[in-house]
């Protein structure tokens, strides 16, 4: 099935998924794991889905509510900026970001929908 258009800065879009990747090869860095990216469309939401299903420690669950706030870091030497952006950039194209923990594997699946161009 062919993807269809989104309207979207290519380079925001491209940022955006670099700070999830970027944040999940740091995540797993000590134990390990993988990083596994889906994007399909939804034809019922008309909407592209991009999903970031990593297995490494996973995000603890009251963490989850802070992670896009600015300066919030679970990094010792993190600044809290990059899922920030990933929000903001996310807000300004019209989509929704969603994270949840992966049950079956350990690890976090953040989930990006775009709506489709018309």
């Amino acid at each position: 099935v062919e993807m269809p258009p989104i309207l979207a800065d290519n380079d925001q879009i491209k940022r955006a998924c670099f700070n999830i990747i970027k944040n999940a090869i740091e995540s797993m860095a000590e134990q390990g794991g993988s990083l596994t990216i889906k994007a399909y469309y939804s034809k019922s939401e008309k909407q592209v889905v991009i999903q970031f299903i990593d297995t490494g420690p996973g995000v603890p669950p009251e963490v989850i509510p802070k992670l896009f706030l600015p300066h919030f870091s679970t990094k010792k030497d993190g600044m809290g900026l990059g899922l920030a952006i990933v929000r903001k950039i996310v807000d300004d194209h019209g989509g929704d970001i969603q994270v949840d923990p992966s049950p079956s594997e350990g690890g976090t699946t953040f989930t990006i929908r775009l709506p489709v161009a018309n």
